[in-house]
């Protein structure tokens, strides 16, 4: 069976949770798939990662002009002269026009759940995506339960179709050990209005009142609503406190996590929660919104909090500060973030694939 891939994603040089997602199913792919041919379609050469491949993967360079649409024309094309057999898109939007099986991953539907999180255009091209991959495409992959319930309340998704498949993490063998000066919360992620920043800086804020030498680090890039989450650091004299890191390499991140106090995640919607599992193995205690996504993510190793309130996610931060909460945090969180394996996404996601080749 010859198997495409929209490696677009995880060819991108910063990663956020889709493009690691996308590039970690490749990855595990490649060990896993001996059996069939793999086309790994892109509009730029692959990054050296991905381009180091087995015998039975090749690289189709797809050039496009244009910034956008890429998917919807480039690719569209490709699959009506060259289709294989089956089409992997493991971000939301599909071909427009596709002779092949087509099967796609839709992570969360937040633009359909909170609309005012999101610019209007980003809003409008998310929700027209969905709704085209939700009616034309096979089979869909989701990562929680929750989100599957998702799908069918705002896009009457056939549950027959939707396979529950969660992400896994993998934990670099070596991360660099780095002495800080001061103790630190982390945020892991975009830095924009649908991550919940405020209210983080809000509950910080009150926390940092009782303890002057605790810091907050916000490991990402500025999204939207972002700028002006920097003007309120600044504006409340916190700007020697708060540190807002921007895109980060992935040794850092690694250890950025093994270092924090504890990972505070309390955003206001998530399909799944990547972040959450990468804290919790390596032993970083973890806060996180109270959503259905993150409790069968981060399961009873988290402390869980009201996102809508700064109060409810400072006394999250105190109650994960304390010594022996933190310590059965993260012993709790590394047995189970052991259950979540890229193998094991690949595996399942390779399964799929093949039952529209039979």
């Amino acid at each position: 069976m010859i198997i495409g891939i929209d490696s677009s994603r995880a060819n991108k040089a910063q990663k956020t949770g889709t493009e690691w997602y996308s590039f970690f199913i490749i990855q595990e792919l490649k060990k896993i798939g001996v059996k069939h041919q793999f086309r790994l379609y892109t509009n730029t050469l692959l990054e050296p990662a991905l381009a180091a491949c087995p015998e039975n993967f090749e690289q189709r360079v797809l050039h496009w002009p244009l910034k956008y649409l890429w998917t919807q024309k480039r690719l569209s094309w490709e699959m009506l002269l060259h289709p294989p057999d089956v089409l992997f898109v493991p971000a939301h939007t599909i071909p427009i026009f596709c002779r092949a099986k087509t099967v796609v991953t839709i992570h969360d539907v937040g633009f359909a759940a909170q609309p005012q999180l999101y610019p209007f255009h980003e809003k409008l091209y998310h929700r027209a995506s969905a709704w085209f991959a939700v009616h034309f495409a096979d089979r869909i992959i989701c990562p929680t339960e929750f989100t599957k319930r998702e799908l069918i309340k705002f896009y009457h998704a056939d549950p027959a179709k939707i396979a529950v498949i969660p992400h896994g993490v993998e934990v670099p063998k070596n991360i660099e050990s780095t002495k800080w000066n001061r103790p630190y919360l982390l945020y892991m992620g975009r830095v924009e209005q649908k991550k919940n920043i405020m209210n983080l800086l809000e509950a910080y804020a009150l926390v940092h009142m009782k303890h002057q030498d605790l810091r907050l680090i916000l490991a990402g890039r500025l999204g939207f609503g972002g700028k002006e989450c920097v003007a309120w650091v600044n504006s409340q004299g916190l700007g020697q406190s708060v540190e807002f890191t921007g895109s980060i390499i992935e040794d850092r991140k690694w250890s950025l996590y093994r270092g924090a106090l504890a990972l505070v995640f309390a955003t206001l919607y998530e399909g799944f929660g990547l972040p959450l599992l990468e804290a919790q193995a390596v032993g970083c205690p973890v806060v996180t919104s109270d959503l259905p996504a993150h409790r069968e993510v981060a399961q009873e190793a988290a402390v869980y909090v009201d996102p809508a309130s700064p109060q409810s996610i400072a006394q999250g931060i105190e109650r994960a500060s304390d010594p022996g909460v933190a310590q059965n945090l993260g012993k709790l969180g590394r047995l189970n973030a052991a259950n979540f394996t890229w193998s094991k996404t690949a595996a399942s996601t390779l399964g799929v694939l093949e039952s529209l080749g039979r």
